[in-house]
């Protein structure tokens, strides 16, 4: 038989579980919303965070913060604990701009966008998201010609003008 002791306690287990869940995010936003590129994580930031990852190309990478719209980007955490920020692009390099149109359109994953670059035989995709982009990387990996290069840019240093 639950008393009301028993409720009263199962509710303050509770409400103390809500409680950390709900400083744990917090302590993970203000913590994403400081780190900028080239920074290294703190031990303290370091044992905050709980992250998820991706793998882009034999690379592990921690996702710390990720934002939608027609700008997306994620900030993510390397093997060393650099900071760095990508702006969920695919390059396609060494291809022409058409053969990348017509692969891009058979993706499993649609991209926010795509710009070509003709003179260059280069083609940018971007998309919503980091594990997208990595979707997107291993589908033409399978399926380009093996002189077609695929990188993905993540910046670890401010850019600062000149």
């Amino acid at each position: 038989m639950i008393t009301q002791t028993s409720k009263a306690l199962a509710g303050a287990t509770l409400m103390t579980l809500l409680a950390a869940s709900a400083q744990a995010v917090s302590t993970t936003s203000s913590i994403a919303e400081t780190l900028k590129p080239g920074t290294r994580l703190s031990v303290t930031q370091k044992s905050a965070l709980q992250l998820p990852s991706v793998q882009l190309g034999g690379v592990l990478y921690r996702v710390v913060r990720s934002t939608a719209g027609s700008e997306p980007f994620t900030t993510v955490v390397n093997g060393d604990d650099m900071v760095g920020v990508s702006r969920n692009e695919l390059v396609i390099s060494e291809l022409a701009t058409a053969a990348a149109h017509a692969a891009a359109a058979g993706l499993p994953v649609k991209p926010v966008s795509e710009k070509a670059y003709e003179h260059l035989n280069t083609t940018v995709l971007r998309f919503s998201s980091l594990a997208d982009v990595e979707r997107a990387r291993r589908h033409l990996a399978s399926s380009l010609p093996a002189s077609a290069k695929l990188s993905v840019p993540i910046r670890f240093a401010e850019t600062k003008p000149q």
